[in-house]
């Protein structure tokens, strides 16, 4: 009997099916017709292109566990500084699997993979020194049945406020935060003009400290 293919395999032989559809005269230039950066989540129900309506070549996609912004920013700032980027869209959702953790729980599950010996007897230290971005916890006063609006609320208002205040990225560039109803495909604006994004972390020398979490 065969091996089963991987689904890599079987993924890169549908690729024949993209090329007898390419149609190279309208292939596109490097470039960013909108000159805008969407950074939302890995999830993959989220369609960036319907739920904007955009096209190939007009936004910058990039894509993190829970939309979390700190690991898009090398990614932001070579767009600033190569492609002429001027706005960022955060947008996280509803239903993400980073309301299912804390970093407790995750490290938790990792250092078992080592000492299984899944993982290298290296990987304790990395693991303890990695900051895994589960939502933050709600703030007092929410009820129980609001907690994960509150905990993603929280979330969109540090990661923006995280962005702009970051020393490495243009201040020119409009940032704002949203959230995607996976269950509605609704589009909602957080708003974040009460956050601390007015602090001045210019004369810090690392990165702002790591955000609210799960203990």
């Amino acid at each position: 009997m065969s091996p089963i293919p991987r689904i890599a395999t079987l993924l890169s032989q549908r690729n024949a099916q993209h090329v007898a559809r390419f149609d190279k005269a309208k292939a596109k230039p490097l470039g960013l017709a909108l000159k805008t950066a969407i950074v939302t989540c890995m999830d993959s129900r989220i369609n960036v292109f319907d739920m904007l309506g955009v096209d190939e070549g007009d936004v910058h996609i990039i894509r993190t566990a829970g939309g979390r912004i700190q690991d898009a920013i090398r990614s932001l700032v070579i767009s600033q500084t190569q492609i002429g980027l001027n706005e960022v869209m955060l947008i996280q959702h509803t239903d993400c699997a980073a309301l299912t953790f804390t970093e407790r729980s995750l490290r938790a599950k990792l250092l078992s993979k080592s000492t299984s010996g899944h993982l290298p007897s290296t990987a304790p230290f990395q693991i303890s020194s990695t900051s895994f971005l589960p939502f933050p916890e709600a703030p007092e006063g929410h009820a129980h049945t609001h907690e994960h609006e509150a905990r993603l609320q929280e979330s969109v208002k540090w990661d923006v406020d995280w962005l702009r205040t970051n020393p490495m990225f243009d201040s020119r560039t409009e940032v704002t935060g949203w959230i995607y109803e996976v269950e509605t495909g609704q589009l909602r604006e957080v708003d974040t003009t009460g956050s601390q994004s007015k602090k001045d972390i210019s004369s810090e020398p690392t990165l702002p400290e790591t955000p609210p979490a799960s203990p």
